[in-house]
């Protein structure tokens, strides 16, 4: 939720309700031309020029991109089971029909990334704060698009798996896949790890350094922050003697902004030939379904995650709320 108005406005709780009543009739306006509207993004100020996407209907395209940022090269899981670089992805997607370049940021929405906000984000760092439009201002940042099409993909990507190899003899068994990655990244050990897994689950182990507190990723419990993300899941039983993967989903993404995870986004501690081995997704099942949501404000400092993620205005709203329920 976008907490712009200051604590002493919900110091009332008809203030409260009317605060709340406003910020639905937004959402609700919003989303006859969106999918979907992130409250607790208050992103970079950004131009139609930073666009990487755009939708027509229902269908996300990637906008005319140099790939940059270490984005291209990124393989990414576009359906389950079957990865495929950013750029060959996009390339598939092709354009639509009669599109009409001269209407995108007009009347064409067009967004920061690649997938009309649904990421992944590159390394830039202004796709992680502002994922979404980025041809209305500052509140187009938490409005994201639809995903790309799935079915036009498979006519073309389906029988390509090149992306991933055969999972070799001696490969440890949290490993799901082994992606064909060619970076000559040499990872910097444990203590490059954001996560590790156990098993078939992946727990977070990071700082949230890099602008990745600030990511927002698509949960059973509706949009959430890294931060918030990894507080639910929990520390689990600690990385120790565990596999430690270089981003915070055990190489599922996303990734942080410091451009390494783009291109080696799994083991980190045996070697280059690590950054293609992805261990399992974040367990959400054994999340509670009546788990309390910690509480989101976005700032600007990348430094105070602490109050960047629990922050005081958050935590009075959340008081306040409770008292008027």
């Amino acid at each position: 939720m976008k907490l712009a108005l200051s604590a002493l406005q919900f110091f009332y709780c008809p203030a409260l309700f009317l605060a709340g009543s406003a910020m639905a009739q937004n959402n609700e306006t919003t989303s006859v031309e969106m999918y979907d509207f992130l409250y607790n993004i208050v992103g970079d100020d950004p131009g139609a020029g930073w666009a990487d996407s755009y939708n027509i209907g229902d269908e996300c395209f990637c906008s005319i991109t140099t790939f940059d940022h270490g984005i291209g090269v990124m393989l990414v899981e576009w359906k389950e089971g079957y990865w495929a670089s950013v750029e060959d992805i996009c390339n598939a997607l092709g354009e639509p029909p009669d599109l009409n370049m001269t209407q995108l940021g007009v009347s064409i929405p067009v967004y920061n990334d690649v997938q009309c906000g649904r990421g992944p984000p590159n390394d830039a760092g202004d796709e992680h704060r502002c994922p979404g439009r980025v041809d209305m201002g500052p509140e187009g940042c938490g409005q994201l698009g639809p995903f790309w099409n799935t079915t036009k993909l498979e006519e073309t990507l389906l029988d390509k798996n090149a992306a991933i190899t055969p999972i070799p003899a001696g490969v440890h068994p949290d490993i799901q896949f082994v992606l064909n990655l060619t970076t000559t990244t040499e990872p910097g050990g444990e203590g490059w790890h954001d996560s590790y897994s156990v098993g078939d689950e992946c727990f977070c182990s990071t700082t949230f350094d890099h602008d990745i507190g600030e990511a927002v990723v698509d949960t059973p419990f509706g949009f959430l922050t890294l931060l918030q993300a990894c507080t639910l899941l929990g520390p689990g039983p600690g990385a120790e003697n565990r596999p430690v993967y270089n981003d915070v989903q055990c190489g599922n993404g996303p990734p942080n902004d410091a451009g390494d995870e783009q291109i080696c986004p799994g083991r980190v501690d045996i070697g280059a030939e690590g950054c293609g081995h992805i261990g399992p997704k974040w367990n959400w099942d054994k999340v509670p379904a009546n788990v309390t949501i910690p509480p989101y404000v976005a700032s600007s400092s990348s430094d105070n995650w602490f109050w960047r993620g629990f922050g005081f205005p958050a935590a009075i709203m959340l008081v306040l709320a409770l008292a008027c329920s």
